[in-house]
């Protein structure tokens, strides 16, 4: 069921659950952060700015990368700033349009928490 729920991507489900902990920092520094952060915001620290660094790179406008994938901008807007949960199926769409893997935008979002020490 979850290979058709993926498209027969399982493979790259698996990877982004694990680079998902790996990022996320340990168990129990990572549930001190969540419990005080709001609880819509991302675990993925940098994971917005790496989305937003590549649509800009590629000059696409909030409202062109929410039609590439089926979504407003207001969404978009949202998972840039870290208030929205990203889920792996958007998170693949997001990528997609923005001609990358998830592992690019997770290394990315990883590369971009240790500049500023945010993990």
């Amino acid at each position: 069921m979850l290979d058709k729920w993926l498209g027969g991507r399982v493979a790259d489900y698996a990877t982004w659950r694990y680079a998902v902990r790996c990022v996320s920092t340990h168990g129990a520094n990572m549930a001190k952060k969540a419990e005080q952060a709001n609880s819509t915001r991302d675990a993925i620290p940098g994971l917005g700015s790496a989305i937003r660094a590549r649509r800009e790179a590629l000059g696409l406008t909030l409202a062109a990368l929410g039609e590439k994938i089926g979504t407003g901008a207001s969404a978009i807007v949202k998972v840039e700033l870290g208030q929205r949960a990203l889920s792996f199926r958007l998170a693949r769409d997001i990528a997609v349009a923005l001609g990358v893997t998830t592992d690019a935008l997770l290394l990315d979002a990883a590369r971009l928490a240790e500049r500023t020490g945010s993990t």
